[in-house]
C-alpha cells in the first residue's frame, strides 16, 4: 500500500461512516443500506471481488466450482466452502444468523433443497474429508448436509444497529436478510467430525481420497530471529525495498523503513528437514490511517538451505500473516496459508516454476480499517 492508498483509505472511512450514520434508521428495514454502502465501497479501494478461485480463473474472472476435489477452505469450524457461485434457487426458506470464531465476521445460513443441487455437489453427501488447521492436526469429517452461507465484515455502525434490536425471531430474520444482501454468498457443506481440540481452529479440507497432508510446525521465536538476521541485509537490497526506503527518507525519516513510526515486523520459520528452512517476513512502516505521508507493507518468502546463503522465493505488497505451512498434495513442497487481516485468505502454492496465490477466498470487508 502506498501513500495514495493511505489517503484513499482515510477518505473511504469517512464516507463509510457518513453512510452508516445516514442509514442508521433505514437499516432497520432489511436491505436498505446495501445501495448506499455499495456506492461508497465501489468508489473506494475497499471493494474486493468475492470468490473461491484458482489462479487461472482469477485472470478470466470465472469462478471455479470443482476446486473442492483438491482443496477447500473451512470457516466457522463447521462449513466446508464448495462454491462461490451458488444458485439462489437452491435455497429453501429464509436465512438465519450463525456464529463463528471471529466476532468481526457476520454470517447467515439458508437451508437448501438438496434435490435441486447439481450432481457434483449432491454426490458429496456422506463422503469423508480430512480437515485441519492451526494445531497441525488432521481430523476425519463426513459431509452431512449443504447450506448457503452469506458472510461479510460489516461497518461498525451496522453492527451497532443490529445489537440495538431486541433478541427475537423477527430481529434475527431482519439481521440475516441484511447479511444476505450485503455479503458474499457461498455454497457450503456441513459435517460431523472427531472432537475438535479446544485450542484448534479449522482452516482447510481435502477429500479423504487425496494424499494425506503433512504439517510443518513453526520454529521457536529465537530460531526465526536468527534466520531473520541473515535475511534482512539481503531483503533491504531488493528493488522493492530500496524503492520504499527512498520514499521513507523523502518523508524525512531515518533508519530501515519498517523500524520507523508504527513499524511492525512479523517473522515465522519452519523446516522441511535438517537441510532446508523456509522463512516468511512481513514488514509494515507508517500508519495508513494517520496524516503521515509514508506507509508501506511487504511480505516475502525465503528459502534458507543449510550452509548456503538465503534466497528469496516470493514477494508481494501487503501485510500477510502466515497461518499454516502444510504439504497439501504430497509433492514435498509446502503450501502456505496466509491471511491479510481484511477478510482475504490465500493458499500460496509453488506451481509452474513460481509461487502464486492458487486458492483465494474473500469475506467482503465493508468496515473502516482505521
Amino acid at each position: 500500500m502506498n501513500t495514495r492508498t493511505s489517503v484513499a483509505l482515510s477518505i473511504a472511512c469517512i464516507l463509510l461512516a457518513a453512510a452508516c450514520k445516514d442509514n442508521k434508521t433505514a437499516s432497520n428495514t432489511p436491505g436498505n443500506t446495501k445501495d448506499s454502502l455499495s456506492a461508497v465501497v465501489d468508489s473506494a479501494i475497499l471493494k474486493q471481488r468475492t470468490g473461491f478461485t484458482t489462479s487461472a480463473a482469477a485472470a478470466s474472472e470465472t469462478l471455479v466450482d470443482t476446486s473442492f476435489s483438491q482443496f477447500a477452505f473451512v470457516t466457522h469450524n463447521k462449513y466446508i466452502i464448495l462454491s462461490a457461485s451458488p444458485d439462489t434457487g437452491w435455497a429453501k426458506g429464509d436465512p438465519y444468523p450463525t456464529t463463528g470464531t471471529n466476532p468481526s465476521v457476520q454470517a447467515a445460513i439458508t437451508d437448501i433443497n438438496t434435490s435441486a443441487l447439481p450432481a457434483n455437489y449432491a454426490a458429496l453427501l456422506n463422503k469423508p474429508f480430512k480437515v485441519g488447521g492451526r494445531a497441525g492436526k488432521l481430523y476425519t469429517a463426513t459431509i452431512t448436509n449443504f447450506k448457503l452461507l452469506a458472510i461479510v465484515i460489516p461497518p461498525f455502525g451496522q453492527v451497532q444497529t443490529w445489537n440495538s434490536l431486541p433478541s427475537d425471531a423477527a430481529s434475527n430474520k431482519s439481521k440475516a436478510r441484511d447479511i444476505r444482501n450485503e455479503g458474499a454468498l457461498y455454497l457450503v457443506a456441513t459435517f460431523t467430525m472427531d472432537s475438535l481440540s479446544a485450542s484448534d481452529e479449522l482452516y482447510f479440507a481435502v477429500p479423504a481420497t487425496r494424499p494425506i497432508p503433512s504439517f510443518f510446525p513453526f520454529a521457536e521465536k529465537t530460531t526465526a530471529t536468527a534466520y531473520k538476521s541473515s535475511i534482512e541485509p539481503l531483503l533491504s537490497k531488493t528493488a522493492a525495498y530500496t524503492t520504499v526506503q527512498k520514499e521513507f527518507e523523502t518523508a524525512s525519516q531515518k533508519g530501515p523503513w519498517w523500524q520507523g513510526e508504527d513499524g511492525v515486523e512479523e517473522v515465522q520459520a519452519f523446516s522441511m528437514n535438517d537441510q532446508k528452512a523456509y522463512v516468511t517476513i512481513c514488514h509494515q512502516g507508517g500508519n495508513a490511517c494517520s496524516s503521515n505521508e509514508f506507509f508501506a507493507e511487504r511480505f516475502s518468502i525465503w528459502e534458507v538451505p543449510k550452509n548456503t546463503p538465503p534466497h528469496m522465493l516470493y514477494m508481494k505488497d501487503g501485510y500477510y500473516s502466515l497461518l499454516l505451512a502444510v504439504d497439501i498434495d504430497a509433492d514435498n513442497i509446502p503450501e502456505l496459508l496466509v491471511n491479510s487481516g481484511f477478510g482475504k485468505t490465500e493458499l500460496l502454492k509453488f506451481t509452474n516454476g513460481q509461487w502464486t496465490e492458487y486458492y483465494t477466498w474473500i469475506i467482503p470487508y465493508l468496515d473502516c480499517p482505521c
